[in-house]
């Protein structure tokens, strides 16, 4: 987020997008003061200085962590999804195909079976 600010991300893209157009969008803490339209959920509040630990969140403010978790959800699991794409330089079961994304398999054999495929007889 400090490089993001520092090089003017955050003010090119957060301020006139999402405020000037009035976006709503939930985000991580890091993103804590991007804007007023940009939702972060509660941090955990500062140590106490009488016992020197962290003052726990109250039942209402973990609600509302539970509540924005659940609004980021469906965001988090579509890049997780995308980080398991990729782009083949070749494909050796189907080569028509060269150059298309292919889903990667989780199934070891089906692994085995493409490297032995594309190995040079």
């Amino acid at each position: 987020m400090g490089a993001a600010r520092d090089h003017g991300i955050i003010d090119a893209f957060i301020i006139d997008a999402f405020i000037t157009h009035e976006i709503p969008a939930a985000a991580d803490t890091a993103y804590q003061g991007a804007g007023p339209t940009v939702a972060v959920p509660q941090r955990r509040r500062r140590k106490d200085p009488d016992t020197g630990r962290f003052r726990k969140l109250s039942q209402s403010q973990k609600d509302v962590n539970t509540a924005h978790a659940r609004r980021r959800r469906p965001g988090e699991r579509a890049n997780a999804e995308l980080k398991n794409w990729r782009i083949p330089a070749e494909n050796p079961v189907q080569p028509e195909h060269r150059g298309q994304a292919h889903r990667r398999s989780s199934d070891p054999h089906d692994r085995q079976r493409l490297i032995r495929l594309a190995k040079p007889q």
